[in-house]
């Protein structure tokens, strides 16, 4: 075998068994009431489990993965494991993922309300197709390198090796592909999808292929769908082959090439190693597009505000009310807000950064909007609750609670509000609300019962207008009020309609009719006279119709985010249009794989009824997803890990060595997490090295050799209950946590002394037995971040802890079994509190923690978990020997404070040769304090010490291999207390590294 192979070999099979998993699945254990009644449907592909009020959906899953699974798509493999699949109703995220460690899948089954973002197909038949695509994908990952990963370590080894070896963008970019020649509607053929590139060429700017694979703090850079996407429809052009990806994960997975298999092999197969590739598409993409922009007239438009934004901004959902401007203004260094624009400024008016639909609406001094909100205790139960704010007197008031509605707009008169409303069955609504009380007036049943998105008024009143996502189509509809009739105002068509404004004639909205999304307008009196207001070379969005002053204000897409805009009625060179199919107008032509064809008829989510039966009780479906090495209690450790895949149940035993205490450990470890109260369980076993030694003692004027032989065990059990509490604020979000643990710990040690002398061994046993019972209080809150934040801009944290150990120590020896035990206890209090604050300059942050320990008993040596000492000190430990006695200085109680100000310097986008990446450069000045006491075993004198501490630190954000964020850092610390003399300098020096796998 050749050399570079083998190295290449163990290098993945030391990834695969050194490094945890990059795990998807969600945060916490348990995210469900124990309540919930679920159902599944168990078939050859799939096993759909979900609750029992969405059978339909269930069932249209179902049938389309069936479906998939039958066609045999082997564009990807040939391989098709079947996959475990969660339904999810109560979510207010439209989303999806499949997982490694358990293999599964989770749908998150409430749609977007923009069809920009993912499309206009049916949100279930979508996120079927596209996740699926995941689980061919993982399935034929278990090939070659992958049966060994998954033999060594389970799929936390197939994981790990996908995770390093092949580039994020294959699989996003892939599945982006699939849905696309599967619909021929999907997001490659959706204009938007290529907003940020259409940009990026617009101002000049072709970044390099790392600065693509790693992206930046500070630039614009297109994600790894949109990178993906490009990527694995230009590697079938090349090769002609609709099946070439698929020769290159074989390739991959057999570790072709020397140093990047992945590159090596695209090269091998479509003659272009990945930065070649990506430079080629790069250049295929802005030639077509400059041609575009050179051969056609543009419309003119003004800048709203005309200074100069430091950082990517963005200005959405324009309005026009009170004669003034309003938009939702967020940035990469600003999370979002209300504002209102007037005289070339923008104005802050409400932070809405938990805002989740990106909408909200005016009317005179009140702004409604919908916020994200979390069940307390399940994290997979979140709702969309409207709220108001009242310019006037700066209240807030949340009109609902546990509701899932979306797209708020007043009603002329300010009494009613209406909203886009979904209910646990995922059935569609307009509901009328009460802009006072948020009581429900009236629910309107909209057309053919589709997802409604952006409900506006009509001027006078009577009317909603609204976007209808019917049969993977859109269509705009005006439905009356009262008699609840419907008429279409535009056709239906797979084209992607967004934003609207409504006047007292016609609808101004935005669609991507050709190839480009632009304004258009049609009537509100059904005769689908469509007619294009705008022509722009990137895109127009969020239109706001203002009579008074005869201009259409809307935002442009440009490499600095989305800028508000207007143009003249005067400038708009109107034309009638008639609209065709989206993939008509599509610029990129895709090379398609064997059976690829669209599968988007109804009739394959109806094919088939598949028999369904419960899916409750307590361990259900319990998988071994994982073996191998795992780090316990600093133990290198061979284990298993069993979890269920609701993700209430989990388990984790393992056996190991910890080289440095010489000891072996047996773990057992249990979590249950479908009650609000969450439990756990952990049982260790230490066995100690047998210790032998020989000691000289003096008897009767001789010398006597003895032997000494020390067994030691320890036996240790602990119990934890806690209770987390979630909730969120307009732009914070809390955590409050409740928690204890019970905890016993027996050690045993006997000490055999043997010596000819003695006709019987001596022996000594000593039996330490030590309770613990704890209580911890924990709130925090933390304002929600942008992009290039270092910390957030508010944000607290406080903790107060009480431990209360009970020890008893047993003497017994051959000679005498009697001795009384000796009996230690005392309690611990440990406090921490932590306040973030804004810096003098954007981005900087400034961090304030105090902490304190407290021992009621002097004897207690129990290390505070949260107690932080000055840098530039250890914890203070003294030990010193007195007529042959050891005896011992050390820290009992202290409070100290650490004081940080953080900031960048730079972001310099800069690495080399895929192996590093600096992405940004970045400081924190600190200053640190501390009083403490500290103990005298000998004297039992009781001496007060202050020590501080100052400096800086130097970080670098840097990423690795394309993939893993790395923190290298230099300390400097000047701490002049040092009364131990450890160190002949005040000056401290040291680099660090901080990096999770």
């Amino acid at each position: 075998m050749k050399r570079s192979y083998i190295i290449n070999l163990l290098m993945i099979l030391i990834i695969c068994i050194t490094f945890t998993t990059h795990s998807t699945a969600q945060d916490g254990t348990g995210g469900h009431p124990l309540n919930t009644s679920w159902k599944q449907i168990d078939t050859k592909a799939v096993k759909v489990i979900y609750p029992e009020e969405i059978e339909a959906q269930a069932q249209k899953v179902a049938n389309y993965i069936n479906y998939l699974y039958d066609q045999q798509y082997f564009t990807v493999g040939t391989r098709r494991n079947k996959v475990h699949l969660i339904l999810q109703n109560n979510q207010t995220q439209s989303n999806g993922y499949v997982g490694l460690a358990p293999f599964r899948s989770e749908f998150y089954l409430t749609p977007p309300q923009d069809k920009n973002s993912l499309g206009d197909i049916d949100w279930a038949t979508l996120l079927s197709i596209h996740e699926y695509r995941h689980v061919l994908q993982y399935s034929n990952i278990e090939n070659k390198l992958g049966i060994l990963a998954y033999i060594i370590a389970g799929e936390n080894g197939v994981s790990n090796m996908a995770y390093y070896l092949v580039p994020n963008w294959y699989f996003e970019g892939d599945a982006v592909l699939s849905e696309t020649v599967l619909t021929d509607q999907g997001r490659g053929y959706i204009p938007s999808f290529f907003n940020e590139q259409k940009a990026l060429a617009l101002a000049g700017k072709n970044y390099n292929y790392q600065k693509a694979r790693n992206g930046s703090y500070k630039d614009m850079v297109p994600n790894h769908y949109k990178l993906g996407y490009n990527m694995i429809r230009k590697g079938r052009e090349l090769a002609q082959d609709g099946e070439v990806w698929k020769n290159v994960m074989s390739s991959t997975m057999g570790l072709y090439g020397l140093i990047y298999p992945f590159s090596s092999s695209t090269k091998r197969y479509t003659s272009l190693k990945t930065p070649a590739l990506y430079k080629t598409v790069q250049n295929e993409m802005y030639s077509k597009w400059m041609k575009g922009w050179n051969e056609n007239t543009f419309t003119p438009s003004t800048s709203v505000l005309n200074t100069k934004e430091r950082f990517v901004t963005n200005y959405e959902n324009i309005l026009v009310r009170n004669n003034k401007v309003y938009a939702l203004r967020s940035s990469y260094a600003e999370t979002p807000s209300i504002v209102s624009i007037s005289n070339n400024e923008s104005t802050h008016i409400k932070g809405v950064a938990n805002i989740s639909s990106n909408q909200f609406d005016v009317h005179k001094n009140r702004i409604v909007w919908s916020e994200t909100s979390i069940d307390p205790f399940y994290s997979n139960r979140t709702y969309s609750i409207i709220k108001t704010f009242d310019t006037q007197d700066l209240s807030i008031k949340s009109l609902t609670k546990k509701t899932k509605y979306f797209s708020p707009s007043f009603s002329p008169n300010g009494k009613y509000i209406a909203v886009s409303s979904f209910s646990p069955t995922q059935e569609s609504t307009i509901a009328i609300l009460s802009s006072s009380t948020g009581l429900v007036q009236k629910e309107i049943n909209p057309y053919m019962g589709a997802p409604v998105s952006y409900p506006k008024w009509s001027v006078d009143g009577n009317s909603i207008i609204y976007i209808s996502n019917y049969a993977n189509q859109l269509a705009i509809i005006k439905q009356d009020v009262n008699s609840e009739k419907t008429t279409l105002l535009t056709p239906l068509s797979n084209h992607i309609i967004s934003q609207l404004d409504v006047d007292d004639k016609e609808v101004i909205f935005s669609a991507s009719y050709n190839g480009t999304d632009n304004l258009y307008s049609v009537p509100l009196d059904g005769s689908k006279n469509i007619v294009q207001k705008t022509t722009t070379k990137v895109g127009a969005y969020s239109p706001a119709i203002d009579r008074n002053r005869h201009r259409i204000y809307y935002n442009e897409f440009t490499h600095m985010g989305t800028k508000a805009v207007y143009c003249d009625d005067n400038q708009v060179v109107a034309s009638n249009i008639k609209v065709g199919s989206l993939k008509d107008v599509a610029m990129f032509p895709i090379t398609k794989g064997k059976n690829e064809h669209n599968i988007l008829p109804d009739s394959i989510g109806n094919k088939e009824r598949y028999p369904n039966r419960s899916y409750n009780g307590l361990g259900r479906d319990l998988s071994l997803h994982t073996w191998g090495y795992i780090n316990v209690n600093d133990a290198y450790s061979l284990g298993i890990e069993v979890s269920d895949f609701l993700n209430n149940l989990s388990f984790k035993t393992s056996y190991g060595r910890d080289f440095s205490l010489n000891r072996n450990n047996l773990h057992l470890n249990s979590v249950y997490g479908a009650l609000p109260v969450k439990l756990g369980l952990t049982y260790d076993k230490y066995l100690y090295d047998k210790e032998t030694s020989q000691g000289d003692i003096e008897i009767e004027k001789q010398n006597i050799t003895l032997d000494q032989t020390l067994n030691k065990d320890q036996d240790s059990y602990m119990v934890n209950l806690f209770v987390p509490v979630r909730w969120y604020g307009s732009s914070f979000q809390h955590l409050a946590q409740i928690g204890t643990n019970f905890g016993y710990n027996k050690l045993n040690e006997k000490l055999d002394i043997t010596s000819v002398r003695f006709r019987e061994p001596l022996f000594q046993k000593t039996i330490q037995k030590e309770t613990t019972n704890s209580l911890e209080l924990q709130l925090r809150g933390m304002h929600n971040m942008a992009q290039m934040n270092l910390i957030p801009k508010w944000g607290y944290h406080a903790y107060l802890g009480y431990t209360q150990t009970n020890a008893e120590i047993t003497l017994s020896t051959s000679i005498k079994n009697d001795y009384d035990p000796h009996k230690v206890g005392g309690n611990q209090w440990n406090i921490l509190l932590r306040g973030y604050a804004p810096g003098l300059f954007p981005n900087h942050g400034l961090e304030v923690t105090f902490t304190s320990m407290e021992n009621s008993s002097n004897e207690l040596r129990t290390l505070s978990p949260i107690y932080q000492t000055p840098r530039g000190y250890n914890y203070y430990n003294v030990s010193y020997t007195k007529d042959n006695q050891v005896y011992q200085i050390y820290q009992t109680e202290g409070q100290s404070i650490q004081c940080n100000y953080r900031f960048p310097i730079c972001y310099p986008d800069w690495g080399f040769g895929g192996i590093a990446y600096l992405k940004r450069v970045r400081a924190n000045i600190f200053y640190d304090a501390e009083k403490f006491d500290t103990y005298n075993t000998e004297t039992k004198a009781i001496n007060k010490i202050n020590r501080s501490s100052t400096g800086i630190e130097i970080s670098l954000d840097t990423q690795w291999i394309n993939t893993k964020p790395v923190e290298i850092g230099w300390q400097c610390t000047y701490a002049p207390d040092d009364i131990l003399r450890i160190e002949k300098s005040p000056w401290r020096y040291r680099f660090f590294t901080s990096f999770s796998f």
